[in-house]
């Protein structure tokens, strides 16, 4: 027997594993635990029993619970490879024929439920130190069972859970008593996992030999646990940024649940106002009630995704706050009736009275645009009179200064002094005139031109009204 084989023989004579053999590919025993001896003396087999044991050697069908049966009682046998042509044959349990129901052997189901199944099966000492594993340990762990015997089971915990583990396990074993915990333990690629684990004391006359128990991946439900915990704290997050107050109804029992922003916003404290829809439908402005009520109904016959209105809310001052609510029909009783229904409130006061102040201003504007046309209109008629006036007043002035500068032709030889400033007088005054009308033109044109600047000498204006008046 090799001194891996003794190893394991002589370590699991007194524990769970309790008969173990080292035998030759033809099922002849080579070396026994002294339970084995005793188990196989006391077991009637027959030359079939051997036959099964010489096949499943030689199909390999290692590694696998299988079943060895006597005349009275069925094992679980468990065979392993050791070395050129000798194998360990363990004798995991013995189960009696007539524990069956329906035709299944309820000791044999348990047994593989336990080792096959979705809880993984253990054993450990009073030192903490694995003697056993069922053989679907290597589900959560990566590992193959026979490796793990005789580790610690602290060897296998991630470092931030020992000092989670350490108290509890140790105040458990000091009391002999059982524990359950939940904790990542170490895989073979160095990744963890997280487990439940629950943990029994183990005792042999009356003697603390230290525990059994199962272990459950919990992988999946830690990683739902952790994607729902993010979405909480987001959603917390959002809530808080925006300032949202949330509220819940319980329609039958007319309770309703609001968060700290559904008070704040109203200026109350939790403790002043009741939770129910009575209490918040106190709060609804007279006019709004209807409203609300005529939402809630669409929403239900509709079976609509969501109702959303724009409603006043009574404030602790006494004044009435615009408030944006949304909400949505989450849950309903079997007679189809609205059941639960939550939603959120958004203080939009602020913008209410923006939108009417724009509005108000926009109206403003519209007004100064109909005085502004009005002007606009007026300017136009100027232009227009100031146009035809002009065009009209042209004409005589042609006709003065026409007139004038003949008359200055036929008095050319009979003319005297007077008579020449008198003919000048009136062929200056004609062409002031009708700058005066082309001023006119251009001024009625100011608003609706742009205008040009020019430079000016203010002497020569000094001196036409110099002229002007010398003329006078």
């Amino acid at each position: 027997m090799t001194k891996q084989s003794k190893n394991l023989s002589q370590k699991l004579t007194d524990r769970y594993l309790q008969r173990i053999a080292l035998i030759d590919d033809r099922c002849k025993i080579l070396e026994s635990s002294s339970r084995f001896r005793q188990w196989f003396n006391r077991s009637s087999f027959s030359a079939r029993e051997i036959d099964f044991l010489v096949n499943i050697i030689n199909n390999k069908k290692f590694n696998k619970d299988l079943l060895l049966e006597s005349d009275s009682e069925t094992f679980i046998v468990y065979v392993t490879p050791e070395n050129q042509n000798q194998y360990c044959i363990e004798i995991k349990d013995d189960l009696k024929k007539e524990s069956t129901i329906f035709g299944y052997n309820l000791e044999i189901t348990l047994w593989n439920f336990l080792t096959k199944g979705p809880v993984h099966l253990w054993a450990c000492n009073e030192n903490l130190e694995f003697e056993f594993f069922g053989t679907n340990w290597s589900k959560p762990t990566g590992t193959t069972d026979n490796r793990e015997i005789g580790k610690n089971w602290m060897s296998y915990i991630h470092p931030d859970d020992i000092e989670l583990f350490f108290p509890v396990a140790m105040a458990a074993m000091k009391q002999r008593a059982k524990f359950s915990l939940e904790y990542r333990v170490v895989q073979a690629d160095g990744t963890y996992r997280w487990i439940t684990n629950q943990a029994y004391p183990h005792f042999e006359n009356s003697e603390f030999k230290g525990y059994i128990g199962i272990n459950q991946d919990i992988q999946k439900r830690k990683e739902a646990e952790q994607a729902l915990e993010l979405s909480q704290k987001r959603l917390e997050m959002a809530i808080e940024t925006g300032h949202l107050g949330t509220w819940e109804w319980d329609v039958k029992t007319g309770k309703c649940h609001f968060n700290e922003y559904w008070y704040r916003m109203l200026g109350y404290e939790p403790e002043e106002i009741v939770a129910s829809y009575e209490s918040f439908i106190h709060l609804v402005h007279p006019d709004d009630t209807p409203l609300l009520q005529q939402a809630l109904i669409k929403h239900s016959s509709e079976k609509t995704p969501f109702f959303e209105l724009d409603l006043r809310l009574k404030a602790k001052n006494g004044e009435y706050k615009w408030i944006h609510d949304r909400g949505k029909i989450v849950e309903y009783d079997a007679d189809g009736f609205a059941k639960t229904i939550i939603g959120i409130h958004i203080d939009i006061t602020n913008i209410v009275k923006t939108r009417r102040s724009l509005s108000q201003k926009i109206k403003e504007l519209d007004e100064k645009n109909i005085e502004l046309q009005k002007y606009i209109d007026s300017n136009l008629e100027l232009e227009n009179f100031a146009y035809i006036a002009s065009h009209d007043m042209k004409e005589p002035l042609r006709n003065i200064t026409s007139f004038a500068q003949l008359l200055e032709r036929d008095l050319q030889q009979n003319k005297t002094q007077n008579t020449a400033e008198y003919i000048d007088f009136i062929i200056t005054g004609a062409k002031n005139m009708n700058a005066f009308i082309e001023d006119l033109l251009e001024f009625s044109k100011v608003n609706t031109q742009e205008l040009k600047l020019v430079n000016f000498d203010p002497m020569l204006a000094i001196d036409a009204i110099k002229g002007d008046i010398h003329l006078h």
